[in-house]
């Protein structure tokens, strides 16, 4: 039986959540970190939607998103996944590498208490997993949850910040899938020598709020001290 087609709304909030089928390497390695961050900018490059909260969370992934066009956004996720593919590949030396689950989540948030209660979701997932016992001591790199804090009253912030765009010939093998720290180091600053040219990965926390409804600073602000005590309530019942 095929597969139902989606139904993208333009303008309407997304989480996006697509799992690996036993794991993958989404840990605090600094060319992990390095190369997600990198993925994310080159495929946001012609801004195919507005990224607003994410986090790589062990296998999986959660993204927020303000979509603009359905077919831009199912372009947005299937280039991600392929490109964190495909620099796997290189990173441990396979010819082939069959990563994901079929079908990644594509959930419409249709209510702004679907988006509150969803963004409140994906920051307590590291203590809801037992991986930390808040959301601060998460590696940082892998989730947005700083440009959430530091604009957490103004509705337009946002986070600019360039990143190599890495290409896959510069990648090299790792020794072990379990680098040392030198070795982590090293393999970083290869890759920022060898790929001087650079994309824009722009965070929008609050990009969403105005098509829902939020249109000041101070309502901005209720909303995301409201997040914060959800995200609190959730770890302290975690642990």
């Amino acid at each position: 039986m095929p597969r139902r087609r989606r139904r993208i709304i333009s303008n309407t909030a997304y989480e996006i959540c697509f799992r690996a089928k036993d794991t993958i390497p989404f840990v605090g390695y600094q060319i992990i970190v390095f190369l997600l961050n990198s993925i994310l900018a080159r495929t946001q490059r012609d801004n195919k939607v507005i990224i607003c909260h994410f986090i790589w969370n062990g296998s999986h992934v959660h993204l927020i998103i303000l979509a603009k066009d359905a077919q831009q956004c199912m372009k947005f996720y299937m280039e991600l996944k392929k490109k964190i593919t495909d620099c796997l590949k290189r990173l441990l030396g396979f010819e082939y590498l069959s990563i994901w689950e079929p079908r990644p989540a594509v959930i419409e948030l249709r209510e702004r208490d679907d988006v509150v209660d969803r963004i409140a979701y994906l920051y307590a997932n590291p203590a809801q997993d037992d991986l930390e016992d808040s959301i601060e001591k998460f590696p940082s790199g892998l989730s947005s949850w700083g440009v959430f804090t530091e604009n957490s009253e103004h509705i337009s912030g946002e986070s600019s910040k360039e990143f190599p765009w890495v290409r896959l010939p510069t990648i090299p093998k790792l020794k072990s899938p379990s680098p040392t720290f030198l070795q982590d180091k090293a393999a970083v600053r290869k890759l920022k020598r060898a790929n001087p040219d650079t994309y824009i990965l722009s965070i929008n926390p609050n990009g969403w709020m105005p098509y829902y409804g939020i249109e000041d600073g101070r309502e901005c602000a209720k909303v995301n001290a409201e997040i914060l005590l959800m995200i609190r309530e959730r770890e302290s019942l975690a642990r």
